[in-house]
């Protein structure tokens, strides 16, 4: 939780520079589907999550990703995760999500927009920040990215 404020304040400076952007709210529900302790004291898990959100375009979306993660004594030494997200307009992406050597309940990291539909093949390859906070078995992922004129035209 002692990083909460830094994600806020983050992203409130981060949203002062960036004129364009395209950004992402969800709720993830987050299913450990197996759980391994390594002889050093890790623990390597694998993830399953689906969610919901809005995005800034005023459109919905449903995100559908699988990972793992690597912790010990309650730190997170790494985590990689794939998603595809739905849009309510039909539109698609795929993106990568990386983090590592934070503590486990919140955390921020960066995307890698993978592709997708017309819209987000001209940001492919592009690395965006996120934030990301627990409570129990939900994880509340704010994504936002900073896109041109001809991005947000595309959803007009």
């Amino acid at each position: 939780m002692k990083y909460i404020l830094f994600f806020i304040l983050n992203f409130y400076l981060f949203s002062l520079n960036a004129e364009e952007y395209y950004e992402s709210n969800s709720i993830n529900t987050l299913n450990i589907t197996k759980k391994i302790i390594l002889p050093d004291g890790s623990t390597y898990s694998t993830l399953d999550t689906q969610g919901s959100g809005t995005n800034n375009l005023g459109l919905y979306e449903i995100l559908n990703c699988a990972g793992h993660r690597l912790s010990k004594e309650n730190k997170l030494l790494e985590q990689d995760f794939y998603c595809n997200v739905e849009l309510s307009n039909n539109d698609s992406y795929t993106f990568f999500m990386k983090r590592s050597r934070t503590d486990i309940d919140a955390g921020i990291g960066y995307i890698v927009i993978a592709g997708g539909t017309k819209p987000f093949e001209q940001i492919k390859n592009k690395k965006c920040k996120y934030a990301v906070s627990f409570f129990k078995d939900q994880a509340y992922v704010k994504l936002k990215c900073e896109v041109d004129e001809k991005f947000l035209n595309d959803f007009r």
